[in-house]
């Protein structure tokens, strides 16, 4: 609809757009809450262990799996879902979207 026309049959088009509202914020919260089912409730402590998933660039293309660097341990956390990891050298400031819990096996 442009200009208020229907642009295949060429007449005048009243659009709802409180109807059009109502389905979108509707669609959104149907999507936040499919997304949201996957996701896990980890909280990262300080002490923990992680693994950090390479990027694109550092691991030579999109196609390829994911690697994991580490285990690194987790100095502090930040409330906005940030934390700081303890490389070999330096301290890196990184999201949590990029770590997974490092599980060591007992023996």
């Amino acid at each position: 609809m442009i200009y208020g026309r229907d642009m295949v049959t060429h007449h005048t088009a009243i659009a709802n757009w409180d109807l059009i509202r109502e389905r979108k914020l509707i669609a959104q919260i149907k999507n936040n809450e499919r997304e949201n089912k996957s996701r896990s409730n980890h909280v990262w402590k300080v002490g923990q262990k992680c693994l950090v998933i390479t990027r694109t660039d550092e691991r030579g293309g999109k196609l390829r799996k994911y690697k994991h660097k580490g285990p690194y341990n987790i100095l502090h956390v930040y409330d906005n879902g940030i934390v700081k990891v303890e490389k070999k050298n330096f301290d890196e400031i990184m999201s949590t979207r990029r770590l997974q819990l490092f599980k060591e096996i007992k023996s």
